[in-house]
């Protein structure tokens, strides 16, 4: 059974294999195209941190379970815990962590999510990250305690030996925080305030 259906940014299909013990669906997206310009004037907190924890993965439902019956802005999503290092832009909810929310994940012998374009994190690992509220439709109670990462995968860094990089580059990290520092103060994007428009019209 394939599911199709729009979030902001992306045109999104479900691909629902029934097969296997644990069913599994593949989020196939089509990203908006963002620059580190633009990611460094979109962001409301951009942070460099280190990955403290990575939570047993849960579903968007009141209750934490698995619906009767799975709806497109059902999904299981993982949240991860920064410890922040260096904060570049905004002010974070919480002084030393912030939790940050990638909507894929397993529960095993249930149901497990996968992505083309949320990022991936690990234990330790060092990170430069763009982030934004979440005001997506798998958000339902519109909780405000945690951040997604602005343009999925595109706005989470990897940094390693004075390097950042991610799926579509390597930088040397005096030349991204050049970028940030020039543009954080920027006008919002126009990609980004024809989304929220979009979602007003809703």
């Amino acid at each position: 059974m394939i599911l199709t259906g729009l979030t902001t940014g992306s045109a999104m299909a479900l691909n629902l294999q029934n097969n296997s013990p644990t069913e599994r669906i593949h989020i196939a997206s089509y990203l908006d195209t963002f620059t580190n310009q633009e990611l460094a004037s979109g962001a409301s907190l951009i942070l460099e941190g280190t990955v403290l924890e990575i939570h047993p993965a849960t579903w968007n439902t009141p209750s934490g379970r698995m619906p009767k019956d799975i709806k497109l802005n059902d999904i299981v999503y993982t949240d991860v815990s920064i410890k922040i290092d260096t904060i570049l832009k905004g002010t974070p909810k919480s002084n030393d962590v912030v939790t940050v929310r990638v909507y894929k994940g397993e529960i095993p012998g249930e149901f497990a999510f996968s992505s083309d374009t949320e990022a991936d994190f690990s234990n330790n690992e060092k990170v430069l990250l763009f982030l934004m509220e979440d005001d997506s439709i798998y958000n339902k109670d519109k909780s405000q305690n945690h951040y997604v990462i602005m343009g999925q995968y595109q706005g989470k860094y990897t940094v390693e030996q004075k390097k950042v990089s991610n799926f579509k580059s390597t930088l040397d990290t005096k030349s991204i925080y050049e970028v940030i520092e020039k543009h954080k103060d920027d006008p919002t994007p126009e990609i980004l305030v024809k989304q929220e428009g979009a979602e007003l019209e809703k």
